[in-house]
């Protein structure tokens, strides 16, 4: 089997040192300020998201009201309605970060998210071609209503 033409045993094995939990944080901040959304999804795999004992921490979970904000990012992307299906979010315990994956109209969606800030990080595989779009975006819950507000940013990739 291969992965955008590279055999799967010339990609070197997961990880296995201790977690820098500190690393989560370290993210925050990268998502939060970054110009070139591709720089945190970097930090996130060198850092965590390939490290074997960073992702047995992890328990699956409902993403919640997070679902809607979803919806709506991917109906600002492709400019119609949105299903947002197929969901795996991994929370990691003990901190308010959570990962994982979403399909948004059939296109795979990962997702990195902050619950406590409400500041996540989509990278998008867009059609026809597979090319990477990358949303930053925000919400805040207004608990009366039960609403998400949703302010995305895009960043286009080539890949």
């Amino acid at each position: 089997m291969r992965i955008k033409g590279i055999p799967i045993d010339d990609f070197p094995p997961a990880s296995k040192e201790p977690v820098d939990l500190t690393k989560i944080e370290e993210l925050r901040q990268k998502i939060t300020t970054a110009v070139n959304f591709q720089e945190p999804w970097d930090f996130f795999f060198d850092h965590l998201g390939e490290n074997d004992n960073f992702l047995s921490m992890g328990q699956p979970t409902d993403p919640g009201p997070l679902r809607p904000a979803l919806q709506e990012i991917g109906r600002q992307l492709f400019g119609v309605d949105v299903i947002a299906n197929r969901t795996l979010f991994i929370e990691i315990p003990g901190t308010d970060f959570y990962h994982g994956a979403v399909f948004l109209n059939d296109q795979l969606t990962n997702l990195l998210f902050f619950q406590d800030s409400g500041i996540g990080l989509l990278s998008v595989m867009m059609p026809p071609d597979g090319k990477i779009t990358f949303v930053r975006f925000s919400t805040i819950q207004i608990p009366a209503e039960k609403a998400i507000t949703i302010q995305s940013s895009f960043s286009r990739a080539i890949h």
